[in-house]
């Protein structure tokens, strides 16, 4: 998780808008992630410029589909991560 995400912990909102450490292309990556592990999130940079890097989830669902949205959250970053071409290299 820190590995990959920065984040405050939301007080009262269903909304989560972490940092993925890294990232350029928002849009291409939320895509992806949506192919790829069925999970439906919004580019940051659509909530203006300070969103840049982030995506935001929301949690306004039953308990169950919170638990299996953040399953496949986990497995996508665990089996897929950050493509090289979207993010910058540490290496």
């Amino acid at each position: 998780g820190k590995d990959f995400l920065s984040f405050i912990w939301p007080e009262g909102a269903y909304y989560f808008f972490p940092k993925i450490h890294g990232l350029r292309d928002t849009e291409s990556f939320c895509f992806d992630m949506l192919e790829k592990a069925k999970v439906a999130t919004v580019p940051g940079d659509e909530f203006g410029l300070g969103g840049q890097g982030h995506i935001r989830l929301c949690f306004g669902k039953h308990e169950e589909d919170i638990k299996e949205g953040m399953s496949r959250f986990i497995n996508y970053f665990n089996n897929f991560q950050i493509k090289k071409s979207r993010v910058k290299s540490n290496i």
